[in-house]
């Protein structure tokens, strides 16, 4: 199993930290379970090592399909896409 390691930082300092296991790949495509966010996806295109990240807050709607139709068109324009749960789905790691 492949597993990405995550950092955000603000201002020069890290703030956030984590391990993302990679659940599939397409030939162009590597779609990774984030950890440290519960129920959050990363998409980033197969090769890239530290493309910018867009973040799509998730939605109420059932599905929540918005965030997820834009990963193609995020991804083409060689962008990382994070979609995070609306909600933290049952079983995912609770607040710390």
């Amino acid at each position: 199993m492949s597993v990405l390691r995550l950092s955000v930082a603000a201002d020069g300092c890290s703030v956030a930290a984590g391990d993302a296991a990679v659940l599939e790949t397409e030939p162009r495509l590597v779609v990774s379970a984030v950890s440290v966010f519960a129920g959050a996806t990363l998409y980033q295109k197969s090769g890239d090592t530290a493309p910018p990240v867009v973040v799509l807050l998730g939605e109420s709607a059932v599905g929540g399909s918005f965030g997820r139709s834009m990963v193609p068109f995020l991804t083409r324009s060689g962008y990382a896409a994070l979609v995070l749960a609306y909600y933290a789905p049952s079983g995912s790691p609770t607040q710390r």
